[in-house]
């Protein structure tokens, strides 16, 4: 959503910060103490906007947040990761202290916007979905190869033991079915499989081609929020399979995709067997997938929804400072 939002010039000219680099303890506090100069010495005209996570990053950019706030900015916040309701059950009160300057709170998904409020009563919180970029004519999914997709973190959350628990199952019924995992590996080593591919991580423009290419993407993840790679698979006319976790049910409701039961290896394997087997089905599935997408998860509606949150939180300083 950040670099959307800094390369259509949403809200003016941007620049992007970092506040936390990979690296010693002394490194990181110099990146976040450049980050607390840089944004004390801005006009007080200037809209800061942080993006939030979870864990370390709530008190970094907690902190960035309050420095905007004493200096009198503008100042919009946004909630990311799926392991932000976890952490607000764990800390709920230095949650509410980073959100508490924020003029505007956004959040990716009604869920999250249900667990601010929930938190901070007092806070105006609006859901925005990330953008994606809408393929306006894809091929249909069922003209494409027996091809299954996994992109994301190869690990346990992500449901990747899942999937190869899955897998034999879905060869023995497609034989010429393929699945390309790609993903930087955490705690979980995908074993070697007929049929499948572990590649490593890869950029965004890659992830794009490749839902592209598949017929169907697989993410059968614990915990998420609302995945990326399912709403690029969606924006391609690729049809998901997936958990019902976060928001991803919203994915489905209309028939782009079918949602299993977490850990269910046979279910998840159905799930893609009726795909990797069926061209018409995944083509039925990728056309309601891409309409949904072209009608709610445009660049468009996020620019407009982000510049009327610039413009309360500008309205809101400017009432402060005077």
């Amino acid at each position: 959503m950040m670099s959307a939002l800094v390369e259509h010039s949403v809200g003016g000219p941007g620049t992007v910060l970092a506040s936390w680099v990979p690296g010693s303890r002394w490194l990181r506090l110099r990146v976040l103490a450049a980050a607390a100069v840089h944004v004390v010495r801005l006009p007080s005209t200037t809209l800061v906007h942080v993006h939030m996570a979870a864990d370390g990053s709530v008190a970094r950019k907690g902190l960035l947040l309050g420095l905007a706030r004493l200096t009198r900015h503008s100042t919009v916040v946004t909630v990311h990761a799926s392991r932000f309701e976890a952490f607000v059950a764990k800390r709920p009160r230095v949650t509410a202290a980073a959100l508490r300057s924020a003029g505007v709170v956004l959040v990716l998904s009604p869920k999250m916007e249900t667990i601010v409020q929930q938190l901070l009563p007092s806070a105006d919180v609006r859901p925005i979905y990330n953008p994606i970029d809408h393929d306006p004519s894809p091929t249909d999914a069922g003209l494409r190869p027996p091809l299954a997709v996994f992109a994301g973190e190869v690990g346990t959350r992500k449901g990747a033991d899942v999937l190869a628990e899955a897998w034999p199952l879905v060869r023995a019924a497609v034989p010429d079915a393929r699945l390309r995992v790609v993903g930087p590996t955490t705690e979980f080593q995908f074993p070697e499989l007929a049929g499948v591919t572990v590649e490593g991580p890869v950029n965004r423009d890659d992830v794009r081609g490749l839902v592209r290419e598949a017929r169907v993407t697989v993410l059968p993840s614990r915990a998420e929020a609302l995945p990326m790679v399912l709403l690029e698979s969606l924006a391609s006319a690729t049809p998901i399979v997936a958990t019902d976790v976060g928001d991803v049910k919203r994915l489905t409701q209309t028939g782009g995709g079918r949602l299993v039961a977490i850990g269910d290896a046979a279910a998840l394997a159905d799930a893609l067997i009726g795909y990797l087997s069926d061209a018409d089905a995944a083509t039925a599935s990728g056309r309601a997938g891409h309409a949904l997408c072209a009608a709610e998860f445009g660049l468009d509606g996020l620019s407009q929804a982000t510049r009327e949150a610039y413009a309360t939180a500008r309205q809101r300083a400017a009432k402060n400072r005077g």
